[in-house]
């Protein structure tokens, strides 16, 4: 995918193979936008030839589910040897909805979002790992898994509903107004 527009008004069902960037892309999800295993977004060329680097911006509209693997499904990558890296930037004003393991977001920019984050399975986590992320007061975290915020900047404005566990290992946390957590985990 790369220096091109996917705009998603069905569905799509990624279930194999991986998504590799040659150039800046937009997908606009306004459908449903299944990702059915443990996949890779993002990646650019293992070997130390081709692009520098590429982003995806993925504005969610619709629904961005993660319904099968155990594992994590990583939007977004980086090869720090070569210095190649694939960012994803998620703008979420539909629903996120993590039925399976972990889904993990690697941006490079600020991005603001307003809408659901579903954390379907005690065992199901939402983890941003690079960029920016700004949830609005309209947003909404719950669910009986969990949040996790391991490199990345997570801030929250103006008291959104965040009903999942917080764990912040690297990275930082931000809210301005008030924000009721119902657990936080610090560690590193």
């Amino acid at each position: 995918l790369g220096d091109r527009t996917l705009i998603n008004l069905g569905t799509v069902n990624w279930s194999a193979g991986a998504l590799h960037l040659t150039a800046n892309s937009t997908v606009s999800n306004s459908g449903l936008f299944d990702i059915q295993g443990d996949l890779n977004w993002g990646k650019v060329y293992a070997n130390g030839t081709g692009p520098s680097g590429a982003t995806t911006t993925f504005s969610n509209s619709g629904t961005l589910r993660k319904s099968a693997g155990t594992g994590s499904a990583t939007l977004g990558s980086q090869d720090g040897y070569y210095g190649h890296y694939g960012f994803f930037n998620l703008a979420n004003s539909g629903t996120v909805d993590i039925q399976a393991g972990t889904m993990r977001l690697l941006g490079n920019a600020s991005t603001t979002s307003s809408g659901t984050f579903l954390m379907n399975g005690a065992t199901s986590a939402l983890e941003f790992y690079g960029g920016t992320y700004t949830l609005s007061n309209t947003a909404s975290l719950s669910g009986s898994g969990s949040v996790l915020v391991t490199g990345a900047s997570l801030i929250t404005q103006n008291n959104p509903a965040f009903n999942s566990p917080l764990t912040l290992s690297a990275g930082s946390f931000s809210a301005t107004g008030a924000l009721t957590l119902p657990s936080l985990t610090h560690s590193g």
